[in-house]
């Protein structure tokens, strides 16, 4: 049986926080590390709203700008 896909959504442009969120320290780890490793056993991790991502796991980038955006990059 073909595992299930699993969307990350890691896109926008963290304008309100001032830095990308995705590549925050979180130990030894980012904040993007730590969420595909804990996603990782339930399917076929896919980055959705980045141009790329860390190892092999694959990426989807925006088509747009704003809040929402990631969402029709995924659909």
């Amino acid at each position: 049986m073909d595992q299930p896909i699993v969307a990350v959504l890691a896109g926008g442009d963290s304008t309100r926080k001032g830095f990308d969120k995705a590549m925050a320290p979180m130990g030894s780890s980012t904040m993007l590390e730590v969420v595909i490793d804990a996603v990782a056993p339930m399917g076929q991790v896919v980055i959705v709203g980045r141009t790329e991502a860390p190892g092999e796991t694959p990426a989807i980038p925006d088509v747009r700008r704003g809040a929402l955006a990631t969402l029709p990059a995924w659909m």
